[in-house]
């Protein structure tokens, strides 16, 4: 029902009546008895036009107050408490429009709550790269200053002491020099400007690089290595960061000895770790995924994702193979 024409009954109600009884006091001859109830009718007509007059305000007030109930909720960002408002055309219009205005500013804030998680998600994982390459610094730089110390100090010491001295110090720089290395990829890959530079190289001898750096943070930890010697084509900076993962991970999340087997450029990492349910293997891949139902942690430095993404720039893929609390099996080919 429609406000122009609840006015429009109402004026005709009054309009007629008021015209029925001047027409019957001008052209007709009446009695006072038919003008009595005439004038009743006439009384009557009125007393029911402000009756519904009244019954309509009555509703048009309610109805209003709700929409600015409703406005208020808008607001209030309380989208489930919105209620339905009808009886008048014009206010169901209202209504229809705050529900769609609703509808749009609810759309807006899941996508601005899902951009600043994703945002407290890089913030997170970059105060955690800082941190761990922070940590990763500490010890090389110690080895570093330590030696050079007592090289300085002591003139006379035993040449062969002295080369093994120097030999300490020489690791450690390229130990500095390999993290400089994987921080400028991570940045690059922050930047969408990851590419890699290949060249051949044996992939045994990056495994027992990272083995050996492995066995440097994870003291008192086994990892057996079965490595044919075999020569790929790719980036090494790159795929040492992935076994860096994939190892970092093996030993993070099991406490038994943690194998990595090269079999004709085929490399797997295994361990016997708390494993990762059959819903999330599909996931943990993706960007800013954490499984939650268990202590899977896929922040792993740079992650599974960083993993992933290198591996399809040297056209490779990584294949995951697990059973929840038995262990997992990660593999990828050269």
């Amino acid at each position: 029902m429609k406000i122009k024409n609840i006015l429009f009954l109402y004026t005709f109600l009054i309009l007629s009546s008021t015209f029925l009884i001047f027409y019957f006091i001008l052209y007709k001859d009446i009695n006072s008895s038919i003008f009595i109830k005439l004038i009743i009718g006439y009384i009557f007509t009125l007393l029911l036009a402000f009756y519904i007059s009244y019954i309509i305000s009555k509703n048009i007030k309610e109805k209003s107050k709700k929409i600015k109930e409703n406005i208020k909720n808008i607001y209030k960002k309380e989208y489930e408490k919105l209620t339905e408002v009808d009886f008048i055309e014009e206010l169901e219009k209202i209504d229809l429009e705050l529900k769609k205005l609703a509808k749009k500013l609810k759309n807006k804030d899941e996508k601005t709550k899902e951009y600043t998680k994703k945002i407290k998600q890089i913030s997170r994982q970059r105060s955690e790269l800082i941190s761990a390459i922070s940590h990763e610094f500490k010890n090389p730089i110690a080895i570093i200053d330590g030696y050079a110390q007592t090289l300085l100090d002591e003139k006379d010491l035993d040449e062969k002491l002295r080369d093994k001295f120097i030999q300490k110090i020489y690791n450690a720089s390229q130990k500095i020099s390999n993290m400089i290395d994987r921080l400028s990829i991570a940045i690059k890959f922050e930047n969408n400007d990851l590419k890699p530079k290949k060249s051949r190289f044996n992939i045994c001898e990056v495994i027992e690089d990272v083995v050996k750096l492995m066995k440097d943070k994870y003291k008192n930890r086994e990892i057996l290595v079965k490595c044919n010697s075999y020569e790929v084509f790719a980036d090494k900076i790159m795929i040492e960061m992935v076994l860096v993962n994939l190892i970092d991970n093996a030993l993070k999340y099991s406490e038994m000895e943690v194998k990595v087997i090269q079999k004709d450029g085929e490399i797997k990492v295994i361990d016997r770790g708390i494993g990762i349910k059959e819903e999330d293997i599909k996931k943990i891949t993706k960007k800013f995924y954490r499984a939650r139902k268990n202590s899977w942690d896929n922040s792993m430095g740079l992650g599974l994702y960083l993993v992933s993404y290198i591996l399809e720039l040297h056209n490779s893929k990584l294949q995951i193979d697990s059973t929840f609390n038995k262990g997992s099996t990660f593999s990828f080919k050269l």
